[in-house]
């Protein structure tokens, strides 16, 4: 869904998944965070996307 079937955008987007587990995991050891922010951030950012594509397709026009 982040990449719009777009096979750099699958690039781009799974280097993006990957450093926020990454980095839940190393907040987790450094600070204590609970890992499970990642998987708010990933369902947070696929949200936002849907929206942008719900947005830019059924735009309304005023006319």
């Amino acid at each position: 869904m982040l990449a719009l079937l777009h096979p750099l955008g699958v690039v781009v987007s799974a280097l993006f998944v990957a450093g926020i587990f990454v980095g839940a995991d190393s907040m987790s050891r450094a600070a204590e965070v609970p890992t499970y922010i990642a998987d708010i951030l990933l369902a947070a950012a696929l949200l936002f996307m849907v929206l942008a594509i719900l947005l830019t397709r059924f735009r309304v026009v005023r006319g």
